[in-house]
């Protein structure tokens, strides 16, 4: 990538960017309820979608490299997966184990 100001900026917003859907994931993954896990993993879709544009912004800033092109890949599988759960999710609510019955016949 360039070392003028907009290669800069726009390696800094794609570090930004990339780093973001595995902290939502890991939010995800401890989700309190089965809605708290779709609107996080959602968010997790959303910035793999930011991703890959600005993925793609930097191809076309410097070029077909192998490696932008791998991230891309890279980028686009992790989308279709993370989309996949947000249907599942949706399509298939299962509440978590401690979401439940506590025992006094009241939900948590």
């Amino acid at each position: 990538m360039p070392r003028d100001p907009a290669g800069i900026k726009l390696a800094s917003q794609l570090a930004r960017a990339a780093m973001a859907p595995a902290a939502f994931y890991a939010e995800a993954r401890d989700a309190e309820s089965a809605r708290d896990y779709i609107h996080k993993a959602k968010l997790c879709v959303k910035e793999l979608r930011e991703t890959a544009v600005w993925l793609r912004m930097a191809i076309g800033l410097s070029g077909h490299g192998p490696n932008a092109s791998a991230l891309a890949t890279e980028c686009n599988e992790l989308t279709a997966i993370m989309v996949t759960c947000v249907r599942k999710a949706r399509d298939n609510p299962r509440p978590r184990p401690d979401e439940g019955d506590d025992g006094t016949g009241r939900a948590r």
